[in-house]
């Protein structure tokens, strides 16, 4: 959980900074490009976060490698169909 966590401070944490900045400092421009910079790190988080539960907790990755075999016997019946 401390890299999950973690990984959610580093990547949204420049959003929240720059949200801050534009809030309190009326002299600073919002650019439009700096918030879908700011933005794209944080949406990182949302596609790494997935492969980090695949990765680093064991009942996830039980379920995960469980599925695969499933799947993987399921097309071995399926082949055995297609031979007769």
């Amino acid at each position: 959980m401390i890299l999950v966590c973690g990984l959610y401070v580093i990547t949204w944490a420049p959003t929240y900074i720059y949200s801050l900045l534009i809030t309190f400092h009326s002299k600073l421009s919002t650019d439009q490009n700096g918030m879908f910079a700011v933005l794209s790190i944080g949406y990182l988080y949302i596609c790494i976060n997935p492969f980090i539960y695949a990765i680093k907790f064991k009942p996830t990755k039980c379920v995960l490698l469980g599925l695969i075999s499933y799947m993987k016997n399921n097309m071995q019946a399926l082949e055995s169909l297609d031979d007769t």
